[in-house]
């Protein structure tokens, strides 16, 4: 069975899949008008490209917030800390990884793992760190929280 090309990452974001192989993850990612606050986060070696194609989207960089409106372009480098959401307006963009590595297996178990609240979140995390890793708390914290919630048991894939 072929995955579904649609994942509902949260209730107010939604990604299309338009590619996907190892060189690069391609998505199309709708922003409902009240996104929220973005997660600050980085990518310890995958580069992001992004086109706005409708709305206004607001991006958090290294500390500084801008906003990009439609038919704008912006690139976000490996390890910067970053974070992007609608600008008060839904909003839609494409959005390139590189490499892809094992990101939409992280989107769709983040997706899945959304109803299962934090910890359910947390377990996905603790498996991607190539691809994604928190602004905060410090990275070394990170880890050793992250490897306790890998040994908690009641996570699905150990049945």
């Amino acid at each position: 069975m072929t995955p579904s090309t649609e994942i509902q990452l949260t209730p107010h974001q939604r990604l299309t899949v338009l590619e996907s192989t190892p060189e690069r993850l391609v998505v199309e990612s709708f922003w409902a008008a009240a996104a929220g606050d973005p997660l600050r986060h980085h990518h310890p070696t995958q580069r992001e490209d992004f086109e706005v194609l409708d709305g206004r989207l607001r991006v958090v960089r290294d500390g500084r917030t801008e906003v990009v409106e439609a038919g704008g372009r912006f690139s976000v480098n490996p390890m910067v800390v970053h974070g992007m959401t609608s600008d008060g307006v839904a909003t839609r963009a494409r959005w390139t990884i590189t490499p892809a590595l094992g990101t939409e297996a992280m989107f769709r178990g983040l997706a899945a793992a959304d109803a299962g609240g934090r910890l359910a979140q947390l377990r996905v995390l603790a498996r991607h760190r190539a691809e994604l890793r928190l602004a905060s708390p410090q990275d070394v914290v990170q880890r050793v929280l992250l490897g306790v919630v890998r040994l908690l048991p009641g996570d699905p894939r150990d049945s």
